[in-house]
């Protein structure tokens, strides 16, 4: 008992001068609750509570360092630097200064530089074989590739951030948690484990991955942002040594996975093996992209980020076929994460970056900036990429089997006439350039003079003008010999063309009967109207003779019933219903005898009904479309069929049209007391309608 009362006396007694207190081991909420901590920042236990920022040690607030960290080198580095230039600055002054008074005499005077000679600043862009990084000209680190000294410190920060980071994300692996919704949905992380045991066997996915490189066979295309030749040694690679294969490149093989599986449905060609099951399997294999993208974290801009975002945002259109908004906003988190990584800037200012590297990178580019004029023009949104922001070349016209990762010089851009595998993605780049100058010409909050939207028309027909022979639109029987794939891309071409004329010129159709000013835009709007009306009709034949290919159903091209195909029928029905009074198609002062005939613009529309008609029972979308479209031409006689042809009647005027917030005031459109265009339905909302699609 002595003994032990000695012990306290010990233990109580207090620290002599030359003594510290014991510091605490464990943070401050274990040693509250009493746990185990594994000395981590954050601990285990905080993680598991969601307490990350409670997670402090007191030795990290009262322990003094006896030499700087890399954090404090570099910060006084910089203020050394940032001295430096300062006290520069007015040493170059006093230089100037003291030169221009001493030289006196007559001597050359110094040439000033032209503006348009002023070098603009790159920004820095890193690329090695774990990220890809690009900081622009604004951020304070852009002095950083000019001083050695302070890349060396940087790099110890970002290995001992990258050394943190990656424990706190093992920690949270497997743990079910909130995701973000708008990317991939809640989904539950999984491990590696879990990852590489869902892969199927070899042979299973070389039939898989065979058939999406497969353009004219497969329904979904491989878009050509992957080299084939590098992505099948990567994919051998994976098979010797699956546990050394990093999460994003397993979220790549997923999303191909998961189209391939698509395609079976969209095709209706499942093999036995897979009869019932392969949207099934589509499904899981897009969830394991999703959680892929979620363990490797897409903000730490990892090499194949945007490759599998890509595909992955494909498979989510086709698979659930999400909201116009929804794509937009999806298109906005890819633009913004490329961006991110240096892809808008042309790989020829990075000396860094390899040929192969930035000639795939433009690839990557090109079809970005395709995607994203479609995604905003069809939900009728400013575009994410502004021409000026970005200086990417476009690709070089080459096959795959030209690239190797060891080139040193691209090889010569062979002619679009020549089809390489890149061809179309060029062509198709080309001509939705200026459909991206619509979307900036209609959602400008200017008032863009007449004169502007005739420079946009202009530009629209040279990049039609200039699609190779191969991919232009052609009779039916010329394209015998040519398979699926190459006719529906040289209509998917037409389409797009169409389509911009017709969102153009529509504000301008009613002023262009009464006005001769606009003239050429009414007639431009009722041509591409009939036009798109034109190719429905032969897609509608295509898709009776192709055979078990669902035309419809497929997403990433355009069908028969594609909502598209809306705009121009109601075009054609409501100048048919806004005719003046008296005056005839050929006389009115707009038309200057051009104005596309009665009856052929009756023929158009009813052989449109006639596909909407057939096709009401396939959805609910198609059965308002089909319900909006026979209201407005069961008023223009088309509705009734007798023998095969419309037959126009004279019956009571129809009620007004008011389908799910789709309203057009009904009026006779053949009687007498029609006396002129209704400003009101020819300024439809087509956005609010909710009538529209990705194109």
């Amino acid at each position: 008992m002595q003994a032990s009362v000695e012990k306290s006396a010990v233990v109580s007694k207090p620290y002599g001068p030359n003594r510290k207190p014991r510091v605490p081991l464990s943070c401050g909420p274990c040693r509250i609750r009493k746990q185990k901590c594994n000395r981590q920042q954050p601990c285990q236990n905080c993680i598991v509570r969601n307490q990350p920022g409670a997670c402090t040690f007191v030795g990290s607030q009262n322990r003094t360092a006896p030499s700087r960290s890399p954090a404090e080198n570099m910060q006084v580095r910089i203020n050394r630097l940032e001295t430096l230039v300062t006290s520069l600055v007015p040493r170059g002054d006093e230089k100037h200064g003291a030169s221009s008074f001493s030289n006196l005499s007559p001597v050359r005077t110094p040439e000033i530089t032209p503006p348009r000679q002023i070098q603009r600043g790159h920004g820095m862009l890193n690329v090695d074989g774990e990220r890809s990084f690009y900081l622009g000209a604004t951020h304070w680190s852009d002095v950083l590739h000019e001083l050695n000294a302070l890349k060396t410190s940087w790099g110890q920060i970002q290995e001992e951030h990258d050394e943190v980071t990656l424990r706190t994300s093992l920690a949270y692996a497997g743990m079910e948690g909130p995701t973000p919704s708008l990317l991939c949905g809640s989904v539950k992380l999984a491990t590696i484990a879990e990852l590489l045991a869902t892969i199927p066997p070899k042979p299973t996915v070389d039939k898989l991955i065979a058939r999406f490189f497969d353009e004219h066979r497969s329904p979904v295309p491989s878009l050509h942002i992957l080299h084939q030749p590098t992505f099948l040694q990567q994919y051998e690679e994976h098979w010797r040594t699956p546990s050394s294969t990093k999460v994003m490149w397993l979220g790549l093989l997923f999303s191909i996975l998961s189209l391939s599986m698509l395609s079976y449905g969209l095709s209706r060609d499942e093999p036995p093996e897979y009869e019932g099951i392969s949207q099934s399997l589509s499904e899981l294999y897009r969830q394991r992209t999703s959680q892929c993208l979620m363990m490797a974290d897409i903000t730490k801009y990892l090499p194949y980020t945007v490759e599998t975002l890509i595909y992955h945002g494909f498979a989510e259109q086709l698979s659930k076929k999400p909201s116009n908004a929804g794509g937009w906003i999806l298109q906005g988190a890819l633009v913004r994460v490329a961006i991110q990584m240096g892809y808008h800037r042309d790989p020829s200012h990075f000396p860094n970056i390899s040929v192969f590297d930035g000639e795939m990178r433009r690839r990557i580019w090109c079809f970005i900036l395709t995607s994203d004029a479609v995604s905003s023009f069809t939900v009728g949104l400013p575009n994410m990429i502004r021409s000026v922001d970005h200086d990417a070349a476009e690709p070089r016209n080459i096959y795959d089997w030209e690239l190797n990762e060891e080139m040193t010089t691209l090889p010569r851009s062979r002619p679009l006439s020549e089809e390489t595998p890149v061809s179309y993605l060029i062509v198709k780049s080309r001509v939705l350039r200026p459909l991206a100058a619509v979307t900036d010409f209609v959602c400008s909050l200017q008032a863009d003079s007449y004169a502007a939207a005739l420079q946009v028309d202009t530009q629209l027909c040279e990049a039609h003008s200039q699609i190779p022979h191969r991919f232009r639109m052609r009779g039916l029987e010329d394209t015998i010999t040519d398979s699926y794939s190459t006719v529906t891309r040289s209509i998917q071409l037409e389409f797009e063309f169409h389509q911009g004329i017709c969102v153009l010129h529509r504000r301008f159709l009613a002023p262009g009967r009464l006005d001769r000013r606009y003239a050429l835009s009414r007639e431009r709007c009722l041509e591409s109207a009939m036009a798109l009306l034109n190719l429905q009709n032969i897609l509608y034949g295509l898709a009776k003779s192709a055979g078990p290919v669902d035309v419809s159903g497929s997403g990433h091209r355009v069908h028969s019933t594609h909502q598209g195909f809306i705009l121009p029928a109601v075009i054609l029905c409501l100048d048919l219903r806004c005719k003046p009074k008296g005056v005839s198609e050929s006389s009115s002062p707009g038309s200057q005898g051009r104005d596309v005939h009665h009856d052929a613009v009756l023929k158009a529309l009813w052989r449109c009904y006639r596909i909407w008609s057939d096709a009401r029972d396939y959805s609910s979308e198609t059965r308002k479309v089909f319900l909006v479209l026979s209201r407005l031409m069961h008023g223009l006689g088309i509705g009734d069929t007798k023998d095969g042809f419309p037959v126009a009647q004279r019956a009571a005027p129809p009620s007004p049209v008011s389908i799910e917030g789709f309203a057009v005031p009904a009026r006779d459109p053949l009687s007498s007391q029609n006396e002129g265009p209704h400003p009101a339905e020819m300024e439809i909302d087509w956005v609010s309608c909710g009538l529209h699609a990705s194109l």
